[in-house]
């Protein structure tokens, strides 16, 4: 872990809504509506898209927040630095318990 100071950052991202497609009969006939033409050319929400990092496909989307520890100039993200911050907790008590350096505990009556 890092001793020197850290920021957490939030950013957010959009992300694409994907309906679930029910099926019924043969999977030939669950085929997902494309409105436009390919990649939305010319389309006025296709630079908007873009600019989101949305895929072509996209025809509606919502927000998500999306958290990252800053340290030393580098993000990386909140969970994965959680869990192993929390995976190199256990392991510290897991030695401890094993090294015998703690005195036994008396068993309760």
């Amino acid at each position: 872990m890092s001793t020197l100071p850290t920021k957490t950052v939030t950013e957010t991202k959009a992300v694409p809504y994907q309906p679930r497609i029910v099926g019924y009969g043969h999977p030939g006939y669950c085929v997902p509506f494309v409105f436009g033409p390919p990649d939305d050319f010319g389309h006025p929400l296709a630079e908007e898209k873009r600019k989101l990092g949305l895929p072509p496909w996209a025809t509606a989307w919502s927000e998500a927040q999306v958290h990252h520890f800053e340290i030393e100039g580098e993000r990386r993200d909140v969970v994965q630095t959680c869990e192993r911050y929390v995976k190199l907790l256990e392991k510290l008590v897991s030695d401890l318990d094993r090294s015998g350096l703690l005195p036994l505990s008396p068993s309760p009556s």
